[in-house]
């Protein structure tokens, strides 16, 4: 899943690179030509170009990552469920522990406990 959107948005960024490339080339050439006017055009059309590529880079970085290891753990969840395991341990996902059965999770008790303690109560 993650070689297959990456390979999405791979694309998409690069013909945003492509096209941000062309413009600015184009750019320059009015630049060096001394046409200020449609160098200016062209400037604010960069930086909007550019936004949208910082955008696509953005979005495959957090949201795509983020879909990823949904489901990722969902298919731990389901693995550990049908094979009876009552802990699976990792070091990627949503902590250390990528799947626990229901009746182990002590987090609550834990809470409590550390808020009973807590000097301020």
């Amino acid at each position: 899943m993650s070689k297959d959107l990456g390979k999405i948005n791979n694309e998409k960024i690069t013909k945003q690179k492509k096209k941000l490339d062309s413009l600015y080339t184009i750019y320059s050439i009015f630049k060096e030509q001394k046409n200020t006017e449609k160098a200016t055009s062209l400037e604010i059309q960069l930086r909007s170009e550019d936004q949208e590529l910082r955008k696509i880079n953005e979005y495959f970085s957090n949201d795509v990552s983020q879909q990823v290891w949904n489901r990722l753990n969902q298919y731990i969840k389901e693995y550990g469920e049908a094979n009876e395991y009552k802990i699976i341990l990792g070091t990627q996902g949503n902590g250390n522990i990528m799947f626990a059965e229901d009746g182990i999770d002590i987090t609550e008790k834990i809470l409590e406990y550390a808020n009973n303690k807590y000097e301020g109560n």
